[in-house]
């Protein structure tokens, strides 16, 4: 909610059951290339591919939220490619404070949340403390509208170019419905048993689907003293795990199919500052564990429906900060980091949920092997990065001129070097030019690497139907980003901000198929249709750019007498992608709008009431590059564009107490969203939320 209305950032919501709620972030899917912190340490889990996005953060205790555009590797790592989300939680200034809110909504929605904190003692023994928690539950998300259209599982043959031939006619899979049927003189029945996989269920074109959930929860508290400060943040979320793909393949009918997942975090820290020295420190270990029931409804299995998955990190994480400031116009930082980390890639479809107690944190080897598909997908690891960097600032007059450099270690990667230079330059109390560099890499996670996906097969399952298979050998992508900024004020109340960027990513990490004969893999089941496995390659010929306009355009008081703001927003974009191979969603810049645009408009009639809407629009952009060789020549798929309007009212029933009412998607717009996975097992358009109305109340006490 906070990123749907910023300058060059869309969300999805909902996105995948993997990654939750999505975002792109200029380009580039904003889960996987922007760096998240809470309280400036990260809380992404080395092992996922995405960070994993829900209700689950501490939104409402933050006191700020810090957006850098662009890379900033020079300070908060080499992965902090398109930039930073860092998320500050509120402080007490003086006494107790409490806040808290309780939402209900439409689709048996409800949400509440609470912090307290506080401050105490004297002169240095002053004690801050804050005890935070959320919890959120969406019953049945509001995303199954127009089924007969996005849900028809006849898209996927559709997207795969294949015929169905009925009575010695040809048809086109999508043209198929049940008076075609009628008119051939089949019956569905015989159809499904034809066409469809052993565990499809529902109509021809309209699967069997029930409500869609997903649900929220965490807690965590902070306590600082004399220098000290120990934090700790517990999150758990949990979605349908069937959302955005096709139902040809996933099934929407049961909603125990989920994938659920924890992310813990405790964090000791120290700083201590002198007059012209000051030392920041700190110690966090991350623990990631899926849901041992986190599992899959999937229509092509042929002894059971539904798979089991699993994945687990653990991340300890210290770094040392010295901020020296020779003299006021100059200041510099350097660092050093070291990351230690034991993972468990996501594993092969399991048939019974995952025994948790078999993995040990940091461990390599020992996983018990499957009978039948022995180490398939049971891939523990352990690396580490070692990082330092140098970073100054300095102000002289009308310049302000910042340079860094990082420099990391990484056991699985090798080294890596990133600059980053930019410079301000004042062209009056009015206008300011900026202009930046920077370069940053992103390395695939373990679950990339070793992405597994096999199932059994044959007469009595005794064989196997390889899909996906490892490559320990990827290396990480390169991304590159220019921008020349000018920002001006008019009058008082109007400000402009222009920023022409270019973004570049090359070693692209791509999808690719091998002969199966090539691989040995036991007991394979090698046919006309089985002849090839995916795999992910890095691709020194494929290059992708992105360069556009972004400007900002903020009125403030255009109406004093109400308080009448106005903000717009417009994003102009161009790509371009030399890609030989099958592409996929990491690193492509395909799925970005060539237009997007962001208004907001809020006034306050009296210093109760406030009100204030939101609309948001974008182009068509292209869906997907659909991973088929017979259609090499014509590969991509359009989705259209759409426009949304959201609204928010406000009233202060008291200086504590504020009620509100939230109206999102009021003209109930179907629309897509970013989609799921990026390749062929997704649905034709990813289904986004329908219209709702949510309200509830809003407490602060200090």
């Amino acid at each position: 909610d906070v990123l749907k209305y910023l300058p060059g950032i869309r969300v999805s919501q909902p996105g995948s059951g993997e990654t939750g709620e999505i975002f792109q972030f200029r380009g580039l899917i904003g889960n996987y290339y922007t760096k998240i912190l809470i309280n400036n340490l990260p809380i992404k889990p080395s092992v996922v591919n995405g960070m994993p996005l829900g209700a689950q953060l501490p939104i409402r205790q933050a006191e700020r939220i810090e957006i850098i555009y662009g890379p900033a590797a020079a300070v908060y790592g080499a992965d902090a490619v398109t930039g930073v989300i860092n998320i500050i939680t509120k402080e007490a200034d003086k006494g107790t404070f409490v806040r808290g809110d309780l939402c209900l909504g439409e689709y048996e929605y409800d949400y509440i949340n609470f912090m307290i904190g506080g401050k105490a003692g004297k002169n240095k023994n002053i004690m801050q403390y804050s005890f935070y928690g959320s919890k959120s539950a969406f019953n049945n998300m509001n995303i199954r509208s127009t089924q007969e259209d996005v849900y028809n599982p006849l898209y996927y043959l559709q997207k795969k170019g294949e015929k169905i031939t009925l009575n010695g006619t040809d048809y086109e899979p999508i043209n198929v419905t049940e008076n075609v049927l009628k008119e051939n003189s089949i019956s569905e029945v015989d159809f499904k048993n034809q066409f469809y996989y052993k565990n499809y269920e529902g109509g021809i074109v309209n699967p069997a689907m029930e409500e869609i959930p997903s649900a929220s929860h965490q807690i965590g508290f902070e306590l600082k003293y004399r220098g000290f400060s120990i934090s700790y943040n517990n999150m758990y979320r949990k979605a349908h795990s069937s959302l955005g793909r096709s139902t040809y393949l996933y099934k929407y009918n049961n909603p125990q199919n989920y994938w659920g997942e924890k992310i813990q975090r405790s964090v000791i820290s120290y700083d201590k500052k002198w007059e012209k020295f000051s030392i920041n420190s700190h110690l966090s270990f991350l623990s990631y564990r899926m849901d041992d029931n986190s599992s899959y409804g999937l229509t092509f299995l042929s002894n059971t429906d539904k798979a089991y998955i699993y994945s687990a990190s653990d991340d300890i994480f210290a770094e040392q900060l010295l901020t020296y400031t020779p003299f006021p116009d100059l200041e510099i930082v350097s660092g050093a980091s070291f990351q230690y980390s034991g993972n468990l890639p996501v594993t092969n479809y399991q048939s019974s949920p995952f025994n948790d107690n078999q993995y040990e944190a940091f461990m390599e080897r020992g996983l018990t092997s499957d009978s039948l598909f022995g180490d398939f997908g049971l891939n523990p690891v352990t690396f580490y990065n070692i990082s330092s960097f140098l970073q100054f600032y300095y102000v002289r007059k009308k310049i302000t001129l910042m340079g860094g450099l990082r420099y990391d270690i990484n056991s699985q990667y090798g080294n890596n070097l990133n600059p980053r230079l930019a410079a301000l330059y004042k062209l009056g109390k009015r206008t300011t030019i900026t202009g930046s560099y920077g370069s940053a890499y992103m390395a695939p996670s373990s679950s990339m690497a070793y992405q597994s996906l096999a199932y059994s097969g044959g007469i009595n399952n005794d064989s196997i139907y390889y899909q996906v298979i490892p490559n320990t050998d990827l290396e990480p992508e390169n991304f590159k980003a220019y921008e020349l900024g000018i920002k001006r004020r008019f009058f008082r109340n109007i400000y402009v901000d222009l920023s022409f960027f270019y973004n570049e990513i090359e070693n692209l990490i791509v999808d690719t198929y091998v002969p199966l004969n090539d691989l040995n893999l036991p007991l394979a089941i090698i046919g006309s249709d089985t002849s090839l496995v995916r795999t992910k390659i890095n691709s020194s010929d494929a290059q992708s750019t992105l360069y556009g306009l972004q400007a900002n355009f903020k009125f403030r008081d255009i109406v004093k007498s109400v308080k009448l703001n106005a903000e717009l927003s417009f994003t102009f974009t161009q790509k371009t992608e030399t890609q030989p191979e099958i592409g996929s969603i990491i690193g492509s810049f395909e799925l970005m709008p060539d237009h997007m645009g962001q208004f907001r408009i809020s006034f306050q009639p009296t210093n109760r009431f406030f009100v204030q809407f939101d609309n948001v629009w974008m182009s068509k952009w292209l869906r997907v590059l659909i991973p088929f060789e017979e259609i090499y020549s014509d590969p991509y798929e359009s989705v259209d564009g759409y426009y949304t309007l959201d609204a928010l009212i406000n009233f202060n029933v008291s200086d504590k107490l504020r009620v509100f009412a939230k109206f999102t998607n009021i003209f109930d717009e179907k629309y897509g969203g970013i989609n799921a996975t990026g390749t062929d097992a997704d649905l034709p358009y990813n289904p986004q939320l329908g219209r709702s109305i949510r309200a509830g109340l809003t407490y602060n006490f200090n």
